[in-house]
């Protein structure tokens, strides 16, 4: 054998001595709640531990060293696709008791970690705990395989080729003898020996390395000085200091604040809760449809139902199918009492139940009438079709609301259009704001913008005061409230004063300059605000001030008027 390859085989022999140790494979384990000998440390990432959705308080699994062992990181592989797992944590302890020891280990909420990856652990203990505790409802907790990296007893150094001489355990890395030190000198860890992580700071900070505490707050979703804690129910975003919306459960996602899977009480909207449903139970009569065109079958009819009631049951469709590709259908809500709106929440009909598929719903219009006026409110001009969940934007005066979808001879319309112009809804909902709609036909358009834009202008200005947070929070919620309510008074207004011949030039010419009070915001409320608080909160009160004085000098009132 020629000297090369002997030096080749000495080296493959000793890269198998001194390598690296999977600590856990075939060694003693178990996972609770079942209290049974578990495959999760077999070597085998196919043969998982599965369990059905238990209402236990946590599950983990624990995998029992030779002896203490320092190591210096985890695999853990779940199924394929599978949800639970979500803000897991590793732990490294002396003991089997769950809260014995210390993290080394903590995922983020809300995010699935991958199906196999390996996460940073270092520390010396006799058993490795990966678990999970339970958040809303039941835990569904499965795990296929946990792999631990580190040295054999009192081996270090690159693939563990050293051995040190200490009474114990030694540093995989350095071969130091672990004993205790004072200061923790680690970035993201803190504590004796720096066995502990930081929490979730914010930003991704560190942790103060002797006592853990976070001095920037924590990230969304934590709380504590630590910022190790979750939040609890009702509470979400940074520090917990968020209040959930109108969730069904009171809970909502700890870090978005949307209610998950829970929907919202009765009379709210969106994806937080938060926005009131100024449509709920606020229609007058039936339904009124039309079908308009030639159809061979005869006339179309459709079902009659209530489009306000936040019930998905009820719903209203063509209940005859279309044979002719050209013509228009259109449904009409007349509400009992007149409301102010700037976004429309329509819940089409689901795919695959007899109705129009969502195809043929593309290139519906929605037309606004306060029962003086007709304004255009929406254009589906999108290629792509809606969605069964469908949000618009469409800002004014309500009393009758029309949807109207057409097909006409000659026009070439998106390939992902369907033939036919159909519609289907179980639902209409809006979201609005009641003080508007009280003042805007009472004191006019313009001197509603006058009040809204007063009452902001003062709120914000009184958010300089050195006052309690809840006193604080009323301020500024106040504020935010009456902007809004200017913002779709004006968008009222703004079409209303305008003739016919020069509208949608008006109008653009305005939105054009609300635009570059949209480019401007970030430098306020960012560059400026780190500055200087009192001045980036006392430009937004100013200019409100001013837009006061520009309302009032408004030469044209178009309350009762007809548009020209």
């Amino acid at each position: 054998m020629a000297a090369t390859e002997r030096v080749l085989l000495l080296a493959l022999v000793f890269r198998n001595i001194f390598a690296y140790d999977n600590l856990a494979l075939n060694r003693p384990s178990s996972f609770e709640p079942f209290q049974t000998a578990a495959p999760g440390n077999d070597g085998n990432p196919s043969s998982c531990i599965t369990m059905s959705p238990t209402a236990t308080s946590v599950a983990r699994f624990v995998v029992e060293f030779a002896s203490s062992r320092t190591i210096q990181e985890v695999n853990v592989t779940f199924p394929s696709g599978g949800t639970g797992m979500e803000g897991f944590f590793i732990s490294i302890s002396n003991s089997s008791e769950l809260d014995s020891g210390y993290i080394c280990y903590r995922s983020k909420l809300n995010v699935i970690p991958p199906s196999s990856n390996t996460y940073p652990c270092v520390g010396t203990g006799n058993y490795l705990t990966v678990y999970n505790r339970q958040r809303d409802g039941p835990i569904d907790f499965d795990i296929c395989e946990v792999a631990v990296t580190g040295c054999s007893y009192q081996r270090f150094g690159y693939e563990c080729s050293q051995t040190c001489s200490c009474p114990g355990e030694c540093h995989f890395e350095t071969g130091e003898c672990i004993t205790p030190i004072s200061v923790c000198n680690i970035t993201g860890r803190w504590g004796e020996n720096c066995n502990e992580v930081c929490g979730f700071c914010k930003d991704g900070a560190a942790c103060d390395m002797s006592t853990g505490s976070c001095p920037a707050g924590c990230s969304a979703g934590y709380r504590t000085s630590k910022c190790t804690v979750e939040c609890i129910g009702g509470t979400f975003g940074e520090d917990c200091q968020k209040s959930c919306g109108q969730c069904k459960n009171s809970r909502c996602n700890p870090v978005t604040g949307e209610c998950d899977n829970t929907g919202c009480n009765t009379g709210y909207i969106g994806a937080s809760c938060f926005n009131s449903n100024t449509f709920y139970n606020n229609q007058n009569g039936a339904t009124s449809l039309a079908w308009q065109g030639n159809v061979a079958t005869g006339s179309i009819n459709y079902n009659g139902q209530i489009l306000t009631d936040e019930r998905l049951s009820s719903c209203v469709y063509q209940a005859a199918a279309f044979t002719n590709t050209i013509g228009s259908s259109s449904v009409q809500v007349t509400l009992t009492k007149e409301r102010m709106i700037r976004e429309l929440v329509l819940s089409h009909y689901p795919e695959g139940v007899t109705g129009p598929t969502l195809s043929n719903m593309a290139g519906f219009k929605i037309l606004i009438s306060n029962g003086v006026t007709v304004k255009d409110c929406f254009n589906w001009t999108s290629s792509d079709v809606p969605k069964q969940l469908q949000t618009v934007t469409c800002v004014g005066l309500a009393k009758v609301i029309t949807i109207i979808n057409t097909r006409s001879i000659g026009t070439t319309y998106p390939s992902a259009w369907g033939l036919n112009p159909g519609l289907a809804f179980c639902e209409i909902a809006a979201i609005g704001l009641f003080v508007t709609v009280f003042l805007i036909e009472r004191i006019g358009r313009k001197f509603t913008m006058v009040f809204e834009f007063f009452v902001f202008g003062v709120f914000v200005l009184l958010a300089n005061i050195c006052t309690s947070r809840p006193v604080l929070t009323f301020f500024l919620f106040v504020a935010r409230a009456f902007i809004s309510g200017a913002f779709q008074a004006a968008y009222v207004y703004t079409p209303e004063v305008y003739p016919t011949s020069m509208r949608a030039i008006g109008l653009g010419s305005c939105s054009m300059m609300a635009r570059i009070g949209a480019i401007v915001t970030p430098f306020v409320a960012q560059v400026l605000l780190k500055e200087s608080s009192y001045l980036a909160i006392s430009t937004y009160g100013v200019i409100s001030i001013v837009a006061t004085g520009a309302a009032i000098l408004l030469p044209i009132e178009t309350k009762g008027k007809e548009m020209k």
